[in-house]
């Protein structure tokens, strides 16, 4: 094989002289005008191609066997054991000497056995077309720019998709991992378009920062191979290849999937269990699903295809002419293992483990599984020279520890102390303090002082359904040591009946002379075991009555069904609207300036020196009637019991009192004679 290349191609062909004026600009005084033919006009592919294709014709009338070109690259080939290729490349140079062209002849190569042709390495000896590794190794550098980002313009994915677009012809599997980086061009058409990357795009980029080497090539001249049949249906799950054979019933979370998705997960097991068999054959797949056929032979991934592959990933292993057993359990086991960490956990772990990842990429680990004290020790100090805080060093240590026991293997520590990870985790955290990084600032909590400003903040306007709303949600969360989330929806189709208040958790005592509020909180961050846990608020003989806002509002909303905090358009509040009526109310005499703000509950701001309260042991709340006997502790070590005082502030079993946190301004805490 030998290659040719035009030199400075697009300025070969002059303009004519009557169209040179539509080719002439104006610039500081001078008129300019471009006499040879610019690449940039939209004719100019078409134009010069016709051009080049008379340079063929020329050649191949000047006895060259073989000659065939895209735009300006000729290409030319020959039998094995013969002269004729480099015969070809001397009739063409003098081809071109004849017409003028000038040949480039840093970038003409042969002939040859191995040459690289518009961007691929071909090899005539093993009929192979792969990448050359220079552009591997660039495509590699790309990837790893790309593995930490979040978001990029669209210019930057438009860049990405093209040059992996490309590389998938040579790559078999490619073209199936680019449909969820593809997917992220179907948002805005301007180049500055703003794109979020969400996991599946982090996926599939792994994947090709990972196997881009190992992929690399696919065969053009296929030689003779012995044909193997696979016969399988989604009814029953079953699959064939003479002489075995696998059956196995669907698992009860499969009843509901498509049934491309049914009809794909038999091929990838039958795949996956006589793999042995395929060595070196070609495969024959019997499917009665049009869909999935269409995805196979067109080598690309859509839904089906990914859901089906998740699906084996996680479910049972089975082997031929063996049933299912005891193992149709694991999609039950995987499911409440998924249950047992909140949505907030489970994104830090995703975090941690695409971070972990992404290491063991770099770093060419591919097995990191089971984690050894050296792994992590390595770990630790790659997160560390990144800046991560202690913290969250911690936190992705806690997501490692559960993605090992999901996997099977004993937690680390069982196993060993692991000294050298801690020695590693103590002397990260000492130098963390050694290097004064600046530390985000923290947010003061809702004090007596803000619930005084925002209540003469209300005071000044109108009465409406809305204050009434907001300042009994503010009031209960105040008094109750609650959480905006259990009391306001995160949107407004937000709501869970199971999490959040509704109107029949609100009651109180006595409907003629209510003194005692009772409110039952089905779930919390504390109490997550689903028996919840009852609590009181007594009435104060102030304007800040947590009980009296609470009644007040009742009054006024229509006693249905549904959430207990209602808008005045039958919608749940969101917190956004929270947010908004506290920025509106609290005077700014009460926010600092060098603090960004205030958090929406008491005593549970971000910082832990910052805690105008704390509630042992690791619960909120207690039982109501063990609470109403005991005490509560002032700022100025006076005590009240609780019947005298009326305010029923409740915690969990075991809570004697409400202490002050030592070491905090005086202005930071609820002023008592206030209240």
């Amino acid at each position: 094989m030998a290659k040719i290349d035009i030199k400075s191609a697009n300025r070969l062909l002059a303009i004519h002289h009557q169209d040179r004026l539509l080719l002439s600009c104006r610039w500081q005084g001078s008129l300019l005008v471009d006499c040879a033919f610019p690449f940039g006009l939209c004719s100019a592919p078409k134009i010069f191609n016709a051009v080049t294709d008379t340079i063929e014709w020329c050649c191949r009338h000047d006895r060259v066997s073989f000659i065939d070109h895209y735009l300006d690259d000729y290409v030319t080939v020959g039998p094995p054991g013969s002269d004729k290729c480099a015969t070809n490349l001397r009739l063409i140079r003098k081809v071109a000497a004849q017409l003028g062209v000038p040949l480039a002849e840093e970038k003409c190569a042969g002939p040859s056995t191995c040459l690289v042709f518009l961007g691929f390495e071909v090899d005539s000896v093993k009929g192979e077309l792969r990448l050359p590794q220079e552009k591997v190794k660039r495509i590699h550098d790309t990837l790893e720019k790309w593995a930490g980002r979040e978001w990029c313009w669209r210019r930057e994915l438009e860049s990405l998709v093209g040059t992996l677009q490309s590389a998938s012809k040579v790559i078999p599997p490619g073209r199936a991992f680019l449909r969820q980086i593809s997917d992220h061009l179907m948002g805005g058409r301007c180049p500055r378009h703003h794109i979020k990357l969400n996991r599946g795009f982090k996926a599939d980029l792994q994947w090709w920062q990972f196997l881009i080497h190992k992929w690399n090539g696919v065969i053009f001249l296929h030689p003779h191979r012995e044909t193997v049949s696979i016969s399988s249906d989604a009814s029953g799950s079953w699959g064939y290849t003479s002489p075995w054979w696998f059956q196995l019933p669907w698992p009860a979370s499969m009843y509901q999937a498509d049934i491309a998705v049914k009809e794909l997960v038999p091929i990838i097991l039958a795949v996956v269990t006589w793999s042995p068999l395929f060595n070196e054959a070609h495969l024959l797949c019997y499917c009665d699903n049009q869909a999935v056929v269409a995805v196979i032979n067109s080598s690309t991934q859509n839904d089906a295809t990914f859901v089906a592959s998740a699906t084996y990933g996680s479910g049972p292993s089975v082997q031929p002419q063996s049933g299912l057993g005891i193992q149709e359990l694991d999609g039950a086991v995987q499911r409440y293992c998924s249950l047992g960490v909140a949505s907030s956990t489970q994104r830090t772990y995703d975090s941690a483990i695409h971070r972990f990842n992404a290491f063991c990429i770099r770093y060419g680990i591919s097995s990191p599984f089971p984690l050894s004290e050296p792994l992590l020790c390595y770990f630790v100090s790659f997160l560390a020279l990144e800046s991560l805080a202690p913290s969250s060093i911690k936190s992705y240590l806690a997501a490692l520890r559960h993605a090992q026991v999901l996997r099977g293997f004993p937690e680390p520590r069982e196993t060993s102390y692991l000294p050298c990870l801690r020695l590693v985790l103590s002397v990260v955290s000492r130098s963390r303090v050694l290097d004064q990084r600046p530390t985000s600032r923290p947010r003061l909590p809702i004090t007596g002082d803000v619930l005084a400003g925002i209540y003469s903040s209300l005071s000044r306007r109108p009465h409406s359904f809305e204050l009434a709303l907001l300042w009994s949600v503010c009031s209960m969360a105040f008094f109750g040591f609650f959480r905006l989330g259990l009391l306001l929806a995160p949107s407004i189709k937000g709501y869970v009946p199971a999490t959040h208040l509704s109107w029949a958790d609100v009651c109180v005592n006595n409907i003629s002379t209510p003194s005692l509020l009772h409110v039952r909180l089905k779930l919390s961050k504390c109490v997550q075991a689903g028996r919840g846990v009852n609590v009181f608020l007594g009435r104060v003989d102030s304007p800040f009555c947590p009980m009296a806002a609470v009644l007040s509002y009742m009054t006024l909303r229509s006693p249905q069904e549904g959430p207990f905090f209602l808008a005045a358009d039958g919608s749940p509040p969101t917190k956004s609207l929270w947010l908004h009526f506290r920025n509106s109310c609290v005077p700014a005499a009460w926010i600092h300036p060098r603090i960004p703000g205030i958090v929406s509950e008491l005593g549970q701001p971000p910082r832990p020196r910052l805690l105008v309260w704390r509630t042992r042991p690791s619960n909120r709340w207690a039982d109501g009637q063990a609470m109403l006997s005991r005490c509560i502790s002032g700022p100025r070590g006076q005590s009240w019991p609780l019947s005298q005082q009326g305010l029923c502030l409740v915690s969990q079993a075991g809570v004697d009192s409400v202490e002050r946190e030592r070491g905090v301004c005086d202005n930071q805490w609820v002023n008592w004679d206030l209240l």
